[in-house]
């Protein structure tokens, strides 16, 4: 038996490099996860949802209960922190602040001066600092910290 090959048949170039074919897997995979998402969320709203994202995690979140708030007066450790005001103030203020946090430099700038007027100098309010250097934040934030408290 002889083999019959066709006379007008078109050859598809493959690519014989590795590069080329792991590129080409590549791509195959990620258009089936794309495809495969999309097909899914038409699924789901063909059955009468509203939002795959937004209905599934309501539907599947407890309900929970708010805790029940405690108004009381809470005692806590004032240590050998900083006290900035009148040391018998009725509340006392616990700011916890890292050198290197972009925040505390904003409510340093914009917030402290207000509070200290309206609340410190009138005696009302003492406020204790305490560091709190964040490990994703400068590692100097740590080396800052205890060069303030050696400073104090």
């Amino acid at each position: 038996m002889t083999e019959v090959k066709p006379k007008n048949s078109i050859k598809i170039p493959f690519p014989t490099d590795n590069k080329s074919q792991m590129l080409l897997v590549g791509l195959l995979i990620v258009a089936s996860l794309i495809i495969g998402s999309l097909w899914t969320k038409v699924q789901y709203l063909e059955k009468g949802g509203t939002s795959a994202k937004g209905s599934a995690t309501q539907a599947t979140a407890p309900q929970l209960a708010p805790p029940a708030e405690d108004n009381s007066p809470q005692k806590v450790s004032v240590d050998d922190d900083p006290v900035m005001g009148d040391p018998n103030a009725k509340i006392t203020l616990i700011e916890f602040s890292d050198y290197e946090c972009p925040f505390c430099k904003r409510h340093f700038d914009q917030t402290l001066a207000d509070l200290k007027k309206e609340y410190v100098d009138t005696g009302k309010v003492k406020i204790i600092y305490r560091d709190l250097p964040l490990p994703f934040h400068d590692p100097m934030a740590t080396i800052e910290a205890v060069a303030a408290n050696c400073a104090r």
